[in-house]
């Protein structure tokens, strides 16, 4: 298990990014055009990486509400399913919401939108 996640952790930065201007503006419209949703460019979930035990460092923090420790992981796909953003790292009592709002594609494609209105 260990060797099959530090070799897909070795190819991470090849495999998993956030699409071009121009690969947004395709992912959006093949989505708009199957689903109906306008100016949808990914689908977002969270999921939790279970932890055997309390961390040592602010342990209470990695206590989730299902009764077990875990770190919380923010995944984005695009229509075809590949990924192409993750956020890992919240302790598991984090809401989905808070990370994805200090995101740095948040806080980035925020900022990009504001400018591009302006």
């Amino acid at each position: 298990m260990r060797r099959e996640c530090n070799a897909n952790l070795k190819h991470c930065e090849q495999v998993i990014k956030w699409p071009s201007i121009e690969e947004r503006w395709n992912i959006s419209g093949r989505i708009r055009k199957a689903h109906g949703f306008v100016n949808c460019i990914g689908l977002i979930d969270g999921t939790l990486f279970p932890l055997a035990f309390a961390p040592m460092v602010n342990g209470e923090d990695y206590y989730m509400r299902k009764g077990d420790y875990a770190i919380k992981g923010l995944v984005i796909c695009d229509d075809a399913v590949r990924i192409t953003w993750v956020e890992m790292g919240s302790p598991g009592s984090v809401h989905d919401n808070r990370i994805w709002a200090n995101s740095e594609i948040y806080v980035s494609e925020s900022v990009t939108v504001q400018l591009l209105k302006a």
